[in-house]
């Protein structure tokens, strides 16, 4: 067993991801840098790392102060490609994406800036359907979102780029009274794209904060769309691809009273419901997990109602969704 602890002398780090890394049975740290004296200055360190842990290279991004990488996926043998946020020389958030090298040198990057703010959060390798050709390179598919210029939530995006980023085709999928931000993206052989989509509802607004999977033809045209909703809503906050294509969501439910749907109970905090209600439930005791409250064994029981009601009840959730039907692309010429 070995630990390693990564510090700085000037900036304060936190690691939010890791991912196998090109070095054999290696994997990647994923950081980000915050200055001890200004928080603006922060920026995307990456870090490579051998299998017993030892420290293979490291290099801290700072082009566009601040920035941040979401995702990093390995292209082939000798690069990655990695993408984010950045705040460009105009002052506007931008997407944001580098290939690098098998050291995480940079060998290109692009900002695409879009709407009044825009960032990238995930990306895909497509590999062209014919590989005879041993001399084609790959494209990227970007997702995304974008603030529109002309008002309301944001637009999630969707972006096909060449292999060295320069933009094939794009789309924007928007939503009444909502925001759209596309998460992650799945691959599929047969060229489609599966897109998880959190869509969070306006303030003031009516509605419930939900997860849409939009599947995609290669050409980024929208073939399906699926929305799933639990409690008084729901947001994705991871995605994986499970053995035979399933669409594996983790998520938050949003339980709080204010938001709940009439008929569905919401975990009770112990300690918040009024004193008739009490009891030493050992089962319900174990689905705690807020901490113990501060209210007092004699305050009024309208009045633990009413914090009851403002109170902000949450559960996690896990979403198993079947892999998409089998699909031909009418426009595509089948190799053999």
């Amino acid at each position: 067993m070995k630990e390693q602890v990564v510090k700085h002398d000037e900036y304060d780090y936190s690691a939010y991801g890791v991912i196998h890394s090109l070095e054999q049975d290696g994997f990647m740290l994923l950081a980000q840098a915050v200055s001890r004296k200004d928080e603006a200055d922060n920026h995307s360190v990456l870090i490579e790392y051998s299998k017993d842990g030892s420290e293979l290279w490291k290099r801290s991004y700072r082009v566009g102060i601040p920035n941040k990488i979401r995702s990093v996926k390995v292209v082939d043998d000798r690069s990655y490609i990695a993408v984010g946020r950045i705040l460009t020389d105009d002052d506007i958030h931008s997407g944001w994406a580098m290939k690098l090298d098998k050291n995480g040198a940079i060998l290109w990057q692009r900002t695409y800036r879009r709407g009044l703010s825009s960032e990238l959060s995930d990306v895909i390798i497509k590999h062209p359907l014919d590989r005879s050709n041993t001399a084609s390179q790959p494209n990227f598919i970007f997702s995304g979102k974008s603030l529109p210029v002309d008002g309301g939530g944001d637009a999630a995006w969707l972006m096909k780029t060449d292999t060295l980023g320069q933009p094939l085709w794009q789309r924007y999928f928007r939503l009444d009274d909502y925001s759209l931000s596309a998460k992650w993206l799945m691959n599929y052989e047969d060229g489609r794209v599966n897109m998880v989509v959190n869509a969070i509802k306006g303030q003031g607004e009516e509605g419930y904060n939900h997860i849409r999977m939009l599947s995609l033809s290669p050409r980024g045209v929208l073939l399906g769309d699926e929305s799933y909703i639990e409690g008084g809503g729901v947001v994705a906050t991871d995605f994986i691809e499970g053995p035979r294509m399933e669409r594996i969501v983790t998520a938050v439910i949003d339980y709080s009273s204010a938001g709940y749907r009439e008929g569905e109970e919401p975990i009770r905090i112990v300690g918040l419901q009024p004193k008739e209600e009490k009891k030493q439930d050992p089962e319900a005791f174990l689905e705690f997990s807020g901490g113990f409250s501060d209210v007092s064994e004699d305050e009024d029981a309208k009045v633990q109602e009413e914090r009851f009601h403002h109170s902000k009840i949450e559960k996690g959730w896990i979403l198993v969704a079947p892999a998409l039907d089998a699909y031909t692309d009418p426009c595509q010429k089948r190799y053999q």
